[in-house]
């Protein structure tokens, strides 16, 4: 097995243990998930896991980090709906809604792989802020176990591109935008919030 099938099927497991260590959160009442982000998340991570197998040219080792968050965001998605354990919507969310579908339907008439799946990546970031916001103004709970092992999970899938390039950019761009980049951002928001709720 090569380096980097390695890290690829370290970062699907580590992604796999943060599914899991996040439904526990969520079980625990100790988050909970923003509807609206975890949807757009939902949609675009089935859409991911397909042009992104592409654009790394059908490795399913560096694409097991895509697939394997496809089915962690159903499950959890799946539960907190049914059981009604997420955070509320707000006008804010509906917005971001808007701006989701308008980005859509410009990845709907694009014929190429590559350029969908920087389309899909400008959808996941915009997806955020919903969560962002909910830290920020503190309407959202969240744990920050799960977000951390997601960032872990997120360098090591970067190094397995890194260290096997198939030759384009865009490669990089989910892992380490959306996944060490924009989870670091979630992280660092919940960790500072802890920090000033117990002084």
């Amino acid at each position: 097995m090569l380096l980097s099938d390695s890290f690829g099927l370290v970062a699907g497991v580590l992604m796999a243990l943060s599914s899991i260590v996040y439904f526990m959160q969520v079980f625990n009442g100790k988050s909970e998930p923003n509807p609206v982000s975890w949807g757009i998340w939902f949609f675009v991570s089935i859409i991911n896991s397909f042009t992104y197998f592409t654009v790394v040219n059908h490795n399913v080792w560096q694409a097991l980090f895509a697939i394997t968050n496809s089915f962690a965001i159903f499950t959890i998605l799946t539960y907190t709906l049914l059981k009604g354990v997420h955070s509320k919507i707000r006008q804010t969310d509906l917005l971001v809604v808007l701006l989701t579908i308008v980005v859509s339907i410009f990845w709907q008439i694009t014929s190429s792989d590559r350029f969908a799946n920087l389309l899909l990546q400008a959808i996941y970031v915009i997806s955020y802020i919903p969560t962002i916001s909910g830290v920020l103004s503190k309407n959202a709970k969240e744990h920050y176990m799960a977000w951390l092992i997601t960032v872990i999970a997120s360098l090591f899938a970067t190094l397995s591109v890194l260290t096997n390039y198939p030759g384009d950019w865009v490669s990089i761009v989910n892992p380490l935008i959306i996944g060490v980049i924009c989870n670091s951002l979630v992280l660092v928001l919940i960790l500072t919030r802890r920090k000033i709720t117990s002084h």
